[in-house]
Parts: C-alpha cells; structure tokens; sequence
C-alpha cells in the first residue's frame, strides 16, 4: 500500500475508498511537466506516459494557497481527488492528502457526527421524537372518527370513455 492508501482506507466509507483508490493506481501511469509558472500560480500538463491520442489535462496550483485545481473537474463533480491531482502530488512527494481534499460527507466518522454524540443529545432527539410519535397518532385517531380537518373531494366513479375521432390516413386518396 502507499502511505496515501493506507491513511484513506482508514478514513473513506469503503466504496468511496475504492474510487478514491482507482484513481490512485491509475495517477502512476501519468507523467507532470511544468508549462508555465507566474508570480501566482504554476500550471502543469498532465498526460498518460504511454497511449498516444489521450487528452492533455491542466493542473493550476495557486502559490499562495497552495490549492490544486484540474481540467477535468472530477473533484469538483465527485469530489474526491481525480487521478491527475494525484499525480501532481506524487511528483510533489505529498504522501498525505492535505485536508482540503477529504470530504467529511465520504469518512467513515460522517455518521457518528450528529446530535446524539452527548447523552443530553440523545435524550433531546428522543423526546422530540416520542412527541411526534404521539401527535401523529392523535391526528390519526380523529381522522378515523370522522372529525378534524380531512379535505373530502367527491370521487366520479363514472368514466365516460368515448370513442376517439377517426382520421384521415396521409396518402394519395384512392
């Protein structure tokens, strides 16, 4: 495993982790070169070290963030790292994948992230659900009896098909 591996298949939701670690089997068949470089960013052309015809993507890395954008926009779509950043950071010798690319919404810990994290959470959440059970069954009770605010609209049993009207078939007419 890479230690970028290692480190994600600890934190992504397995299926997430295997997207995320497809892409990173598919970043070594990638070569990085530097096009151009200003005072503000470096734009790097990313393409497949062997395979002639396949599509040249861009890397933009702003200096003073320090954050990676690609052409082909597969973080901003799927939003996990596409194979291309990957390559990027495995020129840079980045073996962690800096937080900025890890979606809490894809980590395993997503989940135990909510309201019941504290007992007094968890006693709040039962209440409010315990309270909403129960207004539920006495909305239920009233409509069965007849009584409460029930819309009634009238249901037409008769549906009076008729025939469709007959048309004229394109042609000559003979």
């Amino acid at each position: 495993m890479y230690p970028m591996e290692e480190t994600m298949s600890e934190l992504y939701t397995i299926d997430i982790f295997h997207m995320f670690q497809d892409e990173l089997f598919q970043n070594t068949a990638y070569k990085v070169i530097v096009t151009n470089e200003d005072d503000d960013r470096v734009v790097y052309a990313v393409h497949r070290i062997k395979g002639s015809g396949s599509k040249v993507r861009e890397i933009v890395v702003d200096k003073s963030s320090n954050h990676v954008r690609c052409s082909c926009k597969m973080f901003e779509c799927a939003e996990i790292p596409c194979r291309h950043i990957l390559a990027y950071f495995s020129r840079m010798q980045i073996d962690d994948l800096p937080n900025e690319y890890i979606l809490r919404r894809w980590t395993k810990s997503a989940k135990a992230m909510r309201a019941m994290v504290t007992e007094d959470g968890t006693e709040f959440v039962e209440e409010l659900l315990s309270s909403g059970h129960k207004k539920l069954c006495d909305m239920k009770k009233v409509c069965q009896d007849g009584e409460g605010s029930v819309i009634k609209v009238p249901i037409i049993r008769d549906h009076g098909f008729k025939e469709p009207l007959q048309v004229r078939a394109k042609g000559c007419g003979k």
